[in-house]
């Protein structure tokens, strides 16, 4: 049996087209355990960049990888239900998941209103 070693597109200190790195070593900063414990975690934009969000430090946040998935998975619970999913499908997710999808909604539902959301991204200089 041969070990598994990640693609070199994982590795932590490669940037993303951004130029920031995709994976870092800083704790994840939803979940306060992990199992097993979680070595590199990722970059998430809470106002995801392909919805039209900044590319700026404060709509960065750093996430295990299982969280980040999650995350996004929720961001689409979003948009299915126009921003009210059912609590049925929501309540498989941990709480600070849900709340950082949420968050990531209202921040789209807000930029879209102001004009900055997909064609205009507002603050990614």
């Amino acid at each position: 049996m041969t070990a598994m070693n990640p693609p070199a597109s994982a590795s932590f200190d490669q940037p993303d087209a951004h130029g920031q790195p995709r994976m870092t070593r800083q704790p994840c900063q939803q979940h306060s355990r992990h199992h097993p414990a979680s070595h590199l975690n990722e970059q998430h934009h809470i106002w995801p960049l392909g919805m039209g969000g900044p590319d700026s430090p404060d709509n960065r946040v750093v996430i295990c990888p299982t969280g980040h998935n999650n995350v996004h998975a929720l961001l689409k619970l979003f948009q299915l239900h126009r921003g009210e999913p059912p609590y049925a499908e929501l309540r498989v997710f941990a709480f600070g998941e849900r709340e950082l999808a949420r968050l990531g909604w209202q921040r789209y539902q807000a930029g879209t209103r102001a004009g900055t959301g997909a064609g205009g991204r507002a603050g990614s200089r």
